[in-house]
């Protein structure tokens, strides 16, 4: 009959718009900016932090991060056994040390530009398994990252010290089309979201998703984590400008490139021959056709790990000791608004201090214990933590934590 042939003809258009033609879709650029328009106070660092991410000075020998999965799920197509988890970790660091086979894709031109390895690796240390009743979680409002709100919280699993990765049903309110992932730059963390989220069709190779199911939207997303920006730079991608992704090394570009084009693709940001490097892991092409970060993103990333790096907690985890002159509290754990943080030789006191960072005032709270509940602290504000410990001899203060205490 007529209706069945109209439903089949629908149902057919789905699965090929849904399936065959997805679009890559990054939610990351909108989700900082919507962190700077609920915290206006803290725009004025966030382009100050971004250009310090260039300003490396030491190579780190190698960093290991610490990795947590948090699987939210309310359908049985959302699991993923262990092995399928391992497996998307595996791709992270084959991609991370320039060891994925496909890197001899890269044409000719740009071999001189491979970053090789980066020296990052990940390590998967736990998995959470959550069922939920929501069949989908906004980008806008990070719900998935919230037990109260149907997610998961992070738990023990403090963004300071792990990189957490939730993966589920998550959609953009705004934007139509597949929502792949996002991700918290390092300028805008905040203790209780940082991290990196992503669609449960695109986790792994385990997808049904023709054309993203080799992992690869795993790799976008820690990049952006670890400070990387698209290569179309600091915009929405259909603005019609050419704007900075802070790396030197990456030839401009006005907008993504989806699919695999055809090399060479020029650039329309240079009145030179200046080709596109769309085989790189910051554009939006096919699993297949992103296989490389350039020398210029590795030293992007490992300025994280700098001394007074923007992701410094992942060093003292990992084999690289900084030397330091006084022992510090350490904060080691904030949940349910109350904060834990490590011991300190013969301290006698801590003051834990919390500074509102829309308007800088500072209040401060003397305790002996190593554990406090915050007090009644506003949830539409920011903070920044710090703990400082004192003795008769030493004086030292922990690394401020920012958190939102929703």
């Amino acid at each position: 009959s007529m209706s069945k042939l109209l439903l089949l003809v629908s149902l057919l258009f789905t699965l090929y718009t849904n399936c065959i033609c997805a679009q890559r879709n990054c939610g990351t650029y909108s989700h900082s900016q919507e962190f700077l328009q609920k915290f206006p106070e803290v725009k004025f660092k966030t382009e100050t932090l971004k250009q310090k991410l260039l300003l490396k000075t030491n190579d780190p020998a190698r960093i290991t991060i610490p990795v947590v999965v948090h699987i939210v799920y309310s359908q049985k197509n959302q699991k993923f056994t262990k092995a399928q988890i391992r497996n998307q970790i595996k791709i992270l660091n084959e991609d991370f040390a320039g060891e994925n086979t496909d890197i001899t894709n890269v044409p000719e031109k740009f071999k001189e530009l491979i970053a090789g390895d980066t020296g990052i690796r990940f390590k998967l240390v736990a998995i959470t398994n959550t069922y939920t009743q929501k069949t989908a979680f906004l980008k806008q409002g990070d719900s998935i990252k919230f037990s109260k709100h149907g997610g998961h919280d992070m738990g023990k699993y403090l963004s300071t010290k792990y990189l957490n990765i939730w993966v589920g049903n998550i959609i953009d309110i705004i934007r139509k089309g597949d929502l792949f992932g996002y991700a918290s730059f390092p300028w805008d963390k905040e203790a209780l979201t940082d991290g990196v989220v992503i669609n449960s069709r695109y986790f792994g190779t385990r997808g049904n998703v023709a054309n993203y199911n080799k992992g690869r939207t795993a790799t976008h997303e820690v990049g952006h984590w670890l400070g990387l920006l698209h290569l179309w730079g600091d915009k929405e991608d259909d603005s019609p400008i050419c704007t900075n992704d802070y790396v030197d090394d990456t030839p401009s570009q006005k907008y993504s490139n989806g699919e695999c084009p055809e090399f060479p693709k020029l650039s329309e940001c240079h009145e030179t021959e200046n080709r596109e490097l769309f085989m790189n892991y910051m554009d939006y092409v096919f699993d297949n056709c992103m296989i490389m970060f350039s020398r210029g993103q590795k030293q992007r990333m490992l300025a994280n790990f700098d001394n007074d790096g923007l992701r410094l907690g992942f060093v003292d985890s990992s084999k690289t000791k900084i030397k330091r002159n006084l022992e510090f509290p350490e904060i080691l754990n904030y949940i349910n608004k109350t904060l834990s943080w490590s011991k300190v030789g013969k301290t006698e006191r801590y003051a834990v201090k919390i500074r509102t960072l829309d308007n800088n005032q500072i209040q401060t709270y003397f305790t002996k214990g190593t554990s406090m509940e915050l007090p009644d602290i506003d949830e539409t504000k920011l903070y920044e933590i710090t703990i400082e410990s004192s003795s008769q001899t030493a004086k030292s203060a922990s690394r401020p934590l920012i958190v939102n205490p929703r």
